[in-house]
């Protein structure tokens, strides 16, 4: 693994608990680091895409948060919410895309 350069995202990846049994949200990051929730966003993005971290994010069945993903049933559980994510973001361009001007 690449060794983790900024200090801020040190601090974002070792407040992510290891497993979806318990999440963090990045309100809750935000508030503990004293950085903008918008900053978390994209911490939580270069620590996945630039530094291979495995975290999960989860919207549904009144969990919401981050973590760690440990195992592939997380990983299952992480890639559901993503995909229902992405489907609902590729209704609403399609809804923009067909307004009417």
């Amino acid at each position: 693994m690449q060794a983790i350069a900024s200090d801020e995202l040190n601090r974002v990846l070792h407040l992510l608990p290891r497993g979806s049994e318990r999440l963090i949200t990045a309100n809750e990051i935000s508030q503990v680091i004293g950085i903008d929730k918008r900053a978390v966003y994209k911490d939580i993005a270069l620590l996945i895409d630039r530094y291979n971290i495995p975290i999960g994010g989860l919207r549904s069945d009144g969990k919401r948060g981050y973590f760690i993903i440990t195992n592939e049933a997380e990983r299952k559980q992480a890639l559901a919410s993503l995909r229902k994510q992405s489907v609902e973001m590729l209704k609403r361009i399609n809804k923009v895309d067909k307004i009417e001007l």
